[in-house]
């Protein structure tokens, strides 16, 4: 363990527990590339994200708004 090491820190009653994280070696690029390709091949823009966010999450709780 050094001084620069990270963790998650969970506190539940009486216990704590600590989790380290290790730093990815991949650049966000390497990263959200592939969540990208999968959107666009999904057909879905940047338009009508918002739109999404809202038709999930009126379906998570039962709400009906006007999106």
């Amino acid at each position: 363990m050094t001084p620069e090491d990270r963790f998650l820190v969970f506190g539940e009653k009486d216990t704590l527990t600590l989790k380290k994280i290790e730093a990815s070696k991949k650049s966000f690029d390497e990263v959200a590339d592939p969540f990208m390709e999968k959107a666009g091949k999904s057909g879905l823009k940047d338009a009508n994200v918002e739109e999404v966010i809202h038709k999930y999450r009126d379906e998570k709780t039962g709400n009906k708004s006007n999106y």
